[in-house]
């Protein structure tokens, strides 16, 4: 078997520590029965691959027990599921292998050696850029993509700040869905979202950097600029957005440290590995 680090390991808004068999999200402790912690913890181990039925199985239920396999496996992976505010017709981690097992698919997994403070109001970590609001009009519409498309491009030329590629964000559908919400549904701790919107030849761009544990604005941004007919201001706009929030962005991400594969699994203590077994 493989081990577990020593450090937390973060996925969304959860944190998982080895040492003491605790997940929390966003700083408060989530029950978890003990089957539903050696499940998770068995997903996490390396390599990160889908596990098998039997293997669930053997770390689960020792070989003299006696039970309904099938019945309890179920039960125990609806009650993960439930803590991790999934399904299994909208997984976010636990992704279902028809007739086989079952396999982790974080958005992201960082371990560091100290956690990072659950109530910092300036955790960023990973951003995403939420799709720029606008009014119906076309050519707005148009514009307003390309700015989103530019921020993207910008904020991911900044050393230490991770953001989440565009294509990933249009997958999910986050049609309706407040900044909070589709951030919690992107598994980040940051987004960027905004409206543009034109009055009479002034183009207005707003912006907010929110963090998705509490809803509150880390920043806010502003630009205005009149229309002209073919203007291409979309690189304007978002060096001018970034001007803005930059300095949010590299003072938060400073705090929180951000390994650059999707997962990082490192040593986990005898101690906790017989606790498990």
């Amino acid at each position: 078997m493989n081990p577990l680090g020593p450090g937390p390991l973060r996925f969304g808004l959860f944190e998982l520590n080895p040492l003491t068999g605790e997940l929390r999200r966003q700083g408060l402790r989530v029950r978890l029965t003990p089957q539903a912690m050696a499940l998770l913890c068995l997903l996490l181990e390396p390599p990160v691959r889908m596990r098998t039925r039997k293997e669930i199985q053997q770390r689960l239920w020792p070989a003299n027990t006696f039970v309904d396999f099938e019945h309890g496996l179920n039960k125990v992976v609806h009650s993960l599921r439930e803590v991790l505010g999934e399904s299994a017709t909208d997984s976010r981690f636990i992704e279902t292998v028809a007739a086989k097992g079952y396999r982790f698919l974080p958005q992201f997994v960082e371990q560091s050696e100290v956690a990072a403070d659950p109530c910092s109001p300036t955790r960023v970590g990973c951003v995403a850029v939420l799709p720029i609001a606008t009014k119906v009009e076309q050519e707005l519409t148009f514009l307003s993509s390309r700015i989103t498309s530019s921020l993207i491009d910008e904020i991911s030329a900044i050393a230490g700040v991770r953001v989440m590629a565009e294509g990933t964000v249009k997958s999910r559908n986050l049609d309706g869905a407040d900044p909070q919400r589709a951030g919690e549904s992107l598994g980040v701790r940051t987004v960027l979202s905004g409206e543009l919107t034109q009055h009479d030849a002034a183009l207005f761009l707003r912006m907010e950097l929110i963090d998705v544990a509490d809803g509150a604005q880390l920043c806010g941004a502003h630009v205005e600029q009149i229309a002209l007919p073919g203007m291409h201001c979309e690189d304007e706009f978002a060096r001018e957005i970034l001007r803005q929030i930059k300095p949010v962005l590299v003072r938060s991400s400073a705090k929180v440290k951000v390994v650059d594969k999707p997962v990082l699994i490192l040593e986990r203590s005898v101690s906790f590995d017989r606790r498990m077994s």
